[in-house]
């Protein structure tokens, strides 16, 4: 709902050490309170970014969404690219 009233979105790249959270977000495991109480986050301008993660984007949505297979398909433009330390 959030991504369909801003049309902004984060992209984040997570480690091995984040699969716990990758599962709930997908689903796959349970995320008692929902899976953003699984993490420390910082808000910014495209939404909730882990602390934690090393790299991650801030994209603009380009285009309506559109269902491919058993998915939705969203393109969208990068307007931040992150790349901490690691």
């Amino acid at each position: 709902d959030v991504l369909a009233d801003t049309g902004r979105a984060v992209v984040q790249l997570l480690e091995w050490r984040h699969r716990d959270l990758a599962d709930a977000f997908a689903g796959m495991a349970p995320a008692p309170g929902g899976a953003f109480r699984l993490g420390e986050w910082e808000e910014t301008a495209w939404g909730p970014v882990l602390t934690t993660a090393s790299a991650w984007a801030g994209v603009a949505v380009a285009g309506e969404p559109r269902q491919v297979g058993w998915s939705m398909l969203l393109d969208g433009v990068v307007e931040e690219l992150v790349l901490r330390e690691e």
